[in-house]
């Protein structure tokens, strides 16, 4: 609906160049998810008498998600012009815009995504078809109030609507077995807290610093230097680096022959 919207209103000029941000910020989701999909799915299965051990499981990965896709979402719209650049080519830049709101959902996305893990191994997928009646007049209409503002306004409100859906719909996801919304909180709040301020300081401390330079180089140090200031912050904000070491840890555990 969406790129309906664009093209009928704005013609096919803006509406391609909403569909490549588009393609390029749905790209991470897949690549993180449709991997540990597979995996998370199996396992969950056989868990599905085991609450606790259940939920556990499912959290575990929901951290992995939020300590790999949280940074990522951030990253890519602070460096998102010139990632449109080096994808894409300089007649694609009126592209940028929307590929940096975009991408700063793409976090958002990634988590979302696992609802469907809840519903599919809670053998619950009735609760899905209910929940997609409920929520698909409600992202209808966010795109018609985005469209006010352009195509521009269409990927800043579909990317907020995701938003404000994320902990509801895991909460409903997860309803069957009891998962709080409090548990979902606690696993991906840091997270998010250190993508954000890594991706402020980069963006007003290292990236004003990089003009001058080629494109390549602009983006390896913006990475360099996001990076270093994300993992920073984790350990500030946990006190140590055992949530990295978690994560390497669980990476391992959630390979196909683990």
């Amino acid at each position: 609906l969406d790129k309906t919207l664009i093209g009928w209103r704005s013609g096919a000029e803006t509406l391609g160049f909403y569909d490549r941000a588009y393609q390029l910020s749905g790209r991470p989701v897949e690549t993180l998810t449709i991997p540990i999909q597979s995996v998370a799915v199996s396992t969950l299965s056989k868990l599905i008498n085991a609450r606790e051990d259940f939920k556990r499981y499912y959290l575990n990965a929901l951290s992995i998600l939020a300590f790999v896709g949280m940074p990522l979402s951030a990253f890519l719209a602070i460096a998102s012009k010139d990632i449109v650049l080096l994808l894409l080519g300089p007649q694609w830049s009126a592209a940028s815009p929307v590929f940096l709101l975009l991408s700063a959902g793409i976090g958002i996305h990634i988590l979302y995504a696992t609802q469907g893990w809840l519903h599919i191994t809670l053998g619950r997928t009735d609760r899905w078809l209910k929940w997609g009646i409920i929520t698909t007049p409600i992202i209808i209409l966010a795109y018609f109030l985005g469209f006010h503002w352009g195509v521009t306004g269409v990927a800043l409100f579909r990317t907020s609507i995701f938003l404000i859906l994320l902990l509801p719909g895991l909460w409903y996801a997860g309803k069957p077995i009891d998962l709080k919304v409090s548990s979902i909180i606690a696993v991906i709040w840091r997270y998010a807290l250190c993508a954000l301020l890594a991706g402020l300081l980069c963006s007003f401390l290292v990236v004003p610093n990089l003009v001058s330079l080629n494109m390549g180089l602009r983006i390896l140090i913006a990475f360099l230097s996001y990076l270093a200031a994300y993992m920073g912050l984790i350990i500030i904000v946990f006190g140590n680096t055992a949530a990295i070491k978690k994560h390497l840890g669980l990476l391992r555990l959630l390979r196909p022959d683990r």
